[in-house]
Order: C-alpha cells, then structure tokens, then sequence
C-alpha cells in the first residue's frame, strides 16, 4: 500500500493526490514499525515471564 501511495503521489495531477499518496505511505511505514514494536514488546513480556518462573 506504501508503494501505491508513493506511485499515485509520482503520477499526481493535482495536489491532493500528491498529499494523499504521501499521507497513505506515511501511514502504513508508521503501522509497519508499531506493528514490529508491538512484536517485540510481546517477546520481551514472555521473556521476563519465563525468567520469573525459573
């Protein structure tokens, strides 16, 4: 979806779709980093629960 964004931000007639194609491809690199820090925060809680546990 990024890649789309980007594409119609390139191919824009008019400004709004240079601003929307921009806004889309910040969107989903933002999603993409706090789906990835949501990740490893979930790792890191399994991690101190198997340390307590021991």
């Amino acid at each position: 979806m990024a890649f789309i964004g980007l594409l119609a931000a390139s191919r824009a007639a008019d400004t709004a779709f240079y601003y929307g194609g921009w806004l889309l491809a910040i969107g989903c690199i933002g999603t993409i980093f706090m789906m990835v820090t949501k990740h490893y925060n979930h790792m890191d809680e399994q991690i101190a629960r198997q340390r307590e546990q021991e």
